[in-house]
C-alpha cells in the first residue's frame, strides 16, 4: 500500500465490485488529485489546494432513510485565499445510467450542507464508468414533487441551483487524458472492464509502467483482482500464462496470482457474476423491458430487479 494511501473509515465494505474498485483506488490524494485533472474544468482544478486535501470518511453520513451521502468525501483549502476558504468534494460513482442521477446528487448536496452548518462550500463530482449520458442542473423546487410546470418557471428564478461536475471515465480514456499518467491503467481497465479479455493484460502492463515503482505491486493487484473477479472467464491463473518483458513484470505477475490464491476470490468470483447481471438489466430495463421479464432473462430476484428501477427511475413505482 503506497505511503499517500489515506485509510477509510473501518467497516463492511458494499458487495458492488465496481464501487469497490473506484473506493480503494480514489481513496488515495494522488489519484483523486489525477481524475480531477484529467476530468475536470481546468479552471477548478487550478484553484484548489491539492496538498491540502484530506479524506474526510465521517462526513458520509447516513440520512434518515438509511442511504448514504457519497462514496468519498474530500475536503481541501483554495489558493490565494484571503482566509481559510474550506471546501467539500463529494463524489459519487456510477456504473450504469441513472436517471434520477441529477435529483439524487442535488439532494445529498442539500444534506451535506445541513451536515456542515453551511460552513463550507460543497462541490459534487460523479464518475461515470459506462455510456455517457446528459447531465441537466437541478433547482431547490425541483426536489420536491407537486409542481406544474407554470409553477416551477415562476418560482425556479428564486430558488437554489444545485451544479454536478460529471466526469466520464469512457471519455478520459478515449481521449486520453490520462495516457502516461499514474491513472492510466486505473481509467483503462474501467473503461474495458465488461469486454475485458487476456490480450489486454500486456496493455495493463505496459500503463502500469507510469505508476510509480513503489506503488506498481499494490495497482497491479488491485487491477487484476478487479479484472478477475468481474470476468468468469478469465482465471488468476491465466495471468500465469501471459509472457513478461522484465524481471520485474514476471515478479509482479507472481506476487499478484499468490496474494489472489490465499485470499480466495471465489466469493468475488460470484459476486462478479452478479454484477454482470445487474449490469445487463440496468440496460434491459433502460431499453423499457418490463421488471418480470428481467427477472426471466437475468434470473436476479424479483427484490433486485425492483431496487435497480428505483435507483435509475427514483421511483418505487414499477
Amino acid at each position: 500500500m503506497p505511503e499517500s494511501e489515506q485509510s477509510a473509515a473501518s467497516g463492511k465494505k458494499p458487495s458492488n465490485i465496481h464501487d469497490n474498485f473506484f473506493k480503494d483506488v480514489f481513496k488515495a490524494r494522488k489519484y483523486v488529485t489525477s481524475l480531477i485533472q484529467a476530468g475536470a474544468p481546468k479552471e477548478l482544478f487550478e484553484i484548489i489546494d491539492w496538498d491540502a486535501l484530506r479524506l474526510e470518511p465521517q462526513l458520509i453520513k447516513a440520512d434518515r432513510q438509511g442511504g448514504k451521502l457519497a462514496d468519498l468525501v474530500f475536503s481541501t483549502t483554495l489558493k490565494d485565499s484571503e482566509r481559510t476558504a474550506r471546501i467539500v468534494l463529494l463524489f459519487e460513482h456510477k456504473s450504469y445510467r441513472d436517471n434520477a442521477l441529477d435529483r439524487q446528487m442535488a439532494r445529498n448536496q442539500f444534506l451535506m450542507y445541513l451536515q456542515n452548518d453551511f460552513q463550507s462550500l460543497i462541490v459534487p463530482i460523479v464518475v461515470f464508468q459506462g455510456p455517457w449520458f446528459k447531465h441537466r442542473s437541478v433547482t431547490f423546487s425541483n426536489l420536491f414533487s407537486g409542481y406544474s410546470e407554470q409553477h416551477l418557471q415562476i418560482l425556479t428564478k428564486y430558488s437554489v441551483n444545485f451544479e454536478c461536475l460529471l466526469i466520464s471515465v469512457n471519455e478520459i480514456d478515449r481521449k486520453g487524458l490520462a495516457k502516461e499518467t499514474i491513472l492510466d491503467a486505473v481509467i483503462r481497465v474501467m473503461s474495458t472492464v465488461r469486454n475485458f479479455d487476456e490480450s489486454g493484460l500486456p496493455d495493463l502492463m505496459d500503463r502500469i509502467k507510469h505508476v510509480p515503482a513503489k506503488d506498481r505491486d499494490w495497482l497491479f493487484k488491485l487491477v487484476l483482482g478487479y479484472v478477475c473477479d468481474y470476468n468468469n472467464e478469465i482465471n488468476p491463473d491465466d495471468i500465469l500464462k501471459f509472457e513478461t518483458k522484465t524481471q520485474e513484470e514476471k515478479q509482479m505477475v507472481l506476487s499478484a496470482v499468490e496474494a489472489f490464491r490465499q485470499e480466495g476470490r471465489q466469493e468475488g468470483r460470484q459476486e462478479g457474476r452478479q454484477e454482470v447481471r445487474k449490469d445487463i438489466a440496468a440496460n434491459l430495463l433502460q431499453a423499457g423491458m418490463g421488471p418480470q421479464e428481467v427477472v426471466e432473462v437475468t434470473k436476479l430476484s424479483r427484490e433486485q430487479v425492483e431496487s435497480l428501477w428505483q435507483e435509475i427511475n427514483g421511483t418505487s413505482e414499477l
